[in-house]
């Protein structure tokens, strides 16, 4: 199939090859340097909660007091889920929607990043770390506080970006392979040249020569070969120009002799 197509085809689809893959290459690249970029952001806004809430424990007189705290410094934060328990399980405090402690939290994606995972409950995505502390009211118990951050509104702009960076990538291979066509179709125009020139040559007109100045330097060469080989077939038929004029011009007087002869011998009387 290949082998049937165009040396302007064959480039042009080289051409839109080359420029998808790049355009991909950078589409993936931009894609996970958004993504990594995000989970950066929620890395430390997670990490500022958790020097809060360590800070808070840190400075409660009393279990009511902790909890009074937490709640005030972490009530209003949207899209911010808190659980902190003790050593037995029984919980200091937690957000409302904090549900993950009641069924086991599935990764998505396989996406573990040191402290920050990527974890699913439900239809949510949400950045989660872990990690323990200790109160100042009780500073035998080791509390475990889990901080969870909703993803979702970096997901909705994630996908956005896939969508439009894909509508982009058709219209860059589209256009790219528009404009490989006529750069192709441009770069062959030297060989149409030397196509008109060769069907210019017959025997009566062998002085036309290929444009070796006005073709590239790639097929400059192939133009001096050409140029080279109507130069020979030129002198050949030259040569076989003038043979067969010699040729005639020996025969001539023969056979004007000969004709005269038979003439004389027919007109002798029998």
């Amino acid at each position: 199939m290949i082998k049937n197509l165009s040396l302007t085809s064959r480039l042009t689809i080289f051409f839109t090859l080359v420029a998808a893959t790049v355009v991909l290459g950078l589409g993936w690249l931009f894609m996970a340097s958004a993504d990594r970029h995000f989970l950066d952001l929620d890395r430390m806004a997670l990490d500022d909660k958790r020097q809060l809430i360590e800070d808070i424990l840190a400075n409660s007189n009393s279990l009511e007091d902790a909890r009074w705290r937490l709640g005030e410094s972490l009530g209003h934060h949207h899209g911010l889920l808190v659980s902190i328990k003790n050593s037995s399980g029984q919980t200091l405090f937690k957000s409302k929607d904090f549900a993950f402690q009641d069924k086991p939290l599935l990764s998505v994606h396989g996406k573990v990043d040191l402290a920050l995972q990527t974890l699913k409950s439900g239809s949510s995505e949400f950045h989660v770390i872990q990690f323990q502390a200790v109160a100042k009211y009780n500073q035998e118990e080791i509390l475990t506080a889990s901080l969870a951050i909703d993803a979702e509104h970096h997901q909705e702009f994630l996908d956005e970006l896939q969508s439009s960076l894909a509508i982009y990538a058709l219209f860059a291979t589209m256009v790219s392979g528009v404009l490989g066509w006529i750069a192709a179709h441009q770069g062959m125009a030297p060989l149409r040249a030397m196509r008109s020139r060769a069907a210019e040559v017959s025997g009566q007109q062998l002085e036309g020569r290929m444009p070796v100045d006005a073709v590239p330097i790639e097929m400059a060469d192939l133009a001096r070969e050409l140029n080279q080989m109507l130069d020979r077939l030129e002198n050949d038929f030259r040569r076989l120009s003038e043979f067969s004029s010699d040729l005639a011009h020996e025969l001539r007087t023969p056979i004007s002799n000969l004709l005269t002869q038979t003439q004389v011998t027919l007109s002798i009387k029998r």
